[in-house]
């Protein structure tokens, strides 16, 4: 049987449990609470195609950003999947089918901003498509790519006693906008390219000179230029000719008295009698007069009218001086 005593008793207990509890759950919301209203803000992805709609062919560049609070975010972890699972993190050259028939041009470029409380996680691509499948089939042909995501992990908690980091990874998604391929020019870009055209029937081609006067014109102008070149060549061989008969004209001329002279004297040294050598020298002893050397004369005819045969020496010597003193005497 419950007392009045024993149920006031349980009344008490029953309110002190309450009590701890709301104590227990208010302070850990205000220690879970990050400064400056940090949890207040949701992250959020953005994904950006420019241009949206382009011709076959052009680049277009993918912008994909996630905007993140800073607090217990763990930067190096962020990575971008585009779509299929296809990771953008640091070293990838690039998602693999995630834009298919597009391919992604050269790598991937990942840049992080801090703006006070929050970080901001951006990825950029050129994509292009050349194939086939990216030609328009009318006016135009539409593209969508799957949807991206991005992954990323958080400080664990204070106590927790296992390491799990599936526990402290976060994600967030976002959409691509439509990708547009033209056939043509995009009516709002016409007017920017300044391009005009019309049809008009070209006016018939016409002439200020008759054909016929133009071959003659052309005709006369090759003979004057061939007998141009038959008179520079009649020139050149003239003076060629010239020059081969002075070259012949001075092969013929029989040399100067002096030069007479003195070969008669090395034609007779040593050999024939001794009259003839006599004679030659004093041949040269009156050459050498004319030729203004009295000095080598004088020694000429000495040698001519000596008492003995002339010496073999003594006309080499001679001969020697006298050709030496006439070729210094020519220059």
């Amino acid at each position: 049987m419950v007392t009045r005593g024993r149920l006031l008793v349980v009344v008490a207990a029953a309110g002190a449990i309450v009590a701890i509890a709301l104590l227990v759950v208010l302070a850990r919301s205000g220690e879970a609470t990050p400064p400056d209203g940090a949890r207040a803000v949701r992250p959020t992805v953005r994904a950006d195609l420019q241009p949206r709609t382009h011709r076959f062919g052009e680049p277009v560049r993918a912008t994909l950003q996630v905007l993140l609070p800073s607090a217990a975010l763990e930067v190096e972890t962020v990575v971008a999947t585009a779509g299929r699972g296809a990771g953008l993190g640091r070293g990838a050259t690039g998602p693999v089918g995630a834009f298919d028939p597009y391919e992604v041009v050269g790598s991937p470029t990942r840049a992080v901003e801090r703006i006070g409380d929050l970080t901001v996680v951006r990825y950029t691509l050129m994509l292009r498509c050349l194939g086939d499948e990216c030609l328009a089939d009318g006016d135009s042909k539409q593209f969508e790519f799957p949807n991206p995501t991005f992954i990323w992990s958080v400080e664990a908690p204070p106590g927790r006693r296992f390491a799990d980091r599936l526990l402290d990874q976060r994600r967030a998604a976002g959409a691509w906008p439509t990708l547009t391929v033209a056939r043509g020019i995009p009516a709002d870009d016409l007017g920017e390219t300044g391009w005009r055209s019309a049809l008009a029937e070209l006016p018939k081609a016409g002439a200020n000179v008759s054909p016929g006067t133009l071959a003659a014109g052309m005709l006369g102008a090759a003979g004057l230029l061939v007998a141009g070149a038959a008179a520079l060549f009649g020139l050149v061989a003239q003076r060629e000719l010239r020059r081969r008969d002075a070259a012949l004209v001075r092969a013929e001329l029989p040399p100067p008295p002096l030069e007479q002279a003195l070969r008669l004297v090395e034609s007779l040294n040593g050999r024939g009698d001794e009259r003839e050598r006599r004679v030659a020298l004093e041949t040269l002893a009156a050459e050498l007069r004319r030729a203004d050397r009295p000095m080598l004369a004088d020694d000429a005819e000495r040698l001519a009218w000596a008492e003995r045969d002339p010496d073999h020496d003594a006309m080499t010597a001679l001969a020697t001086e006298a050709r030496a003193a006439t070729q210094e005497g020519g220059s």
